[in-house]
């Protein structure tokens, strides 16, 4: 059975999912290809740290938003 948690990342430019253990970290910003912000920046560097520290997650994986470019 497949389990999902939904992590409030504390900004929309950041979300963030729990799917089979895997940390899914998605940059949410196509509009600027993705690239870091003042409030994306922070609140990577915290899901990050949290992920890392969630014996739930045996895995991350970091993805952006939209298309390829």
């Amino acid at each position: 059975m497949s389990s999902e948690t939904t992590i409030d990342t504390g900004t929309n430019e950041l979300l963030c999912v729990i799917r089979d253990r895997v940390a899914v970290i998605t940059l949410n910003r196509p509009e600027a290809r993705n690239s870091l912000s003042d409030a994306l920046t922070p609140a990577l560097r915290t899901m990050i740290r949290s992920c890392g520290e969630n014996p739930d997650v045996g895995a991350l994986l970091l993805t952006g938003a939209g298309e390829a470019f």
